[in-house]
């Protein structure tokens, strides 16, 4: 089914609140979900790599490291890579995505550590950057990290 996004409510209230409502096409009617539910829904590439960026930075492995770790476990990194753009030739959403959140967020550890393994991957091969499922996903979560009521989980 698809959804149009309607409205994305960040709550930062006592119960660290995050909803998203999306209208969906054709039929009229509203669906409301916690951001991660959300997040989640939106596919596999964001929350593969809200998880995996994630875990690396939590055990403090290096961007190298994390990618060594992938590459021995036969794993992509999702969030990474791109049929068309490269860094001569960057994707534009991506762009606004980062420049948003590095004027609007607390601050973007989990989008700086994304950007270091991209750093990574691209010089292996020129298309293997942060793709926008990657750049929201980290985004996202650098915004929940410093809601200041929301706890670690």
């Amino acid at each position: 089914m698809n959804y149009i996004l309607t409205n994305l409510s960040l709550l930062c209230d006592k119960s660290a609140k995050f909803e998203v409502s999306y209208l969906s096409k054709g039929s009229g009617f509203r669906v409301h979900k916690d951001l991660i539910s959300a997040l989640v829904s939106f596919g596999g590439a964001l929350d593969g790599a809200a998880q995996e960026f994630t875990n690396a930075f939590d055990k403090g492995l290096s961007p190298r490291q994390f990618v060594d770790t992938m590459r021995k476990q036969n794993k992509l990194i999702p969030g990474t890579g791109h049929k068309i753009k490269s860094r001569n030739n960057p994707d534009m959403r991506v762009e606004l995505v980062q420049d948003f959140a590095r004027n609007s967020f607390p601050s973007t550890k989990l989008l700086d550590y994304a950007l270091a393994v991209e750093t990574v991957t691209a010089s292996k091969k020129d298309n293997l950057i942060l793709n926008v499922d990657g750049c929201v996903a980290v985004c996202f979560i650098d915004l929940i990290c410093h809601c200041r009521h929301n706890s670690q989980e």
